[in-house]
């Protein structure tokens, strides 16, 4: 008889183990939708397409500031004053980037 004791005891801890398992993972989907419902997940297509986005604008400002500075730094021949004005525009149009972004954050949220 003990070999059918170890049977239904190997048996019940498989199916116990199983159960865990199972409930584990409805937790895991449970948790994942309870933060899509409060809006801390968003879809990966839709997570894509504002990168890209957020990409094209950035490339965008960085490709003008060549055209932008042109005449003012033709116009120096200090090292140093062409790189504080390249840093100071560059950090604006940095700066603009994000403080646009900070908005529209803001307006969606």
């Amino acid at each position: 008889m003990p070999t059918v004791s170890k049977a239904v005891k190997a048996t019940t801890t498989k199916i116990t183990e199983e159960r865990l398992k199972r409930l584990r993972h409805q937790n895991a989907k449970l948790s994942i939708e309870v933060k899509r419902l409060r809006g801390q997940l968003a879809p990966v297509e839709e997570v894509k397409r504002a990168v890209l986005a957020a990409n094209t604008v950035v490339k965008q400002r960085l490709l003008a500031l060549p055209s932008k500075l042109a005449l003012q730094l033709s116009l120096l021949t200090n090292p140093a004053e062409i790189e504080a004005l390249l840093r100071e525009q560059l950090t604006d149009t940095i700066n603009e980037l994000a403080y646009e972004q900070e908005r529209a954050g803001q307006s969606a949220a």
